[in-house]
């Protein structure tokens, strides 16, 4: 499934097909991070399939939120934040 992945230590926002109009999706992905140590927010949008999560970056990292929508299949792969174009 593709996505798009944008992210700023502390929140990271991705878009996924899975979760366009997709209330049953929205529903499992916001209980997957609803109790998480270090969720602040999640706020989930399936008109446009964006879900943003907020996250204190000392309790949490981007890494562990993408590899739970990763192992739920929500997204296909876990992304290299870290790259940046030159």
């Amino acid at each position: 499934m593709s996505h798009y992945v944008h992210h700023v230590p502390g929140r990271v926002r991705i878009k996924s097909l899975a979760f366009k109009n997709n209330e049953e999706n929205a529903s499992l992905a916001r209980s997957l991070f609803k109790d998480l140590a270090g969720v602040h927010a999640i706020e989930l949008n399936g008109l446009t399939g964006s879900l943003l999560v907020r996250y204190d970056k000392s309790l949490l990292s981007s890494s562990k939120i993408l590899g739970l929508l990763v192992a739920n299949g929500f997204i296909s792969h876990l992304p290299d934040l870290e790259r940046r174009p030159a």
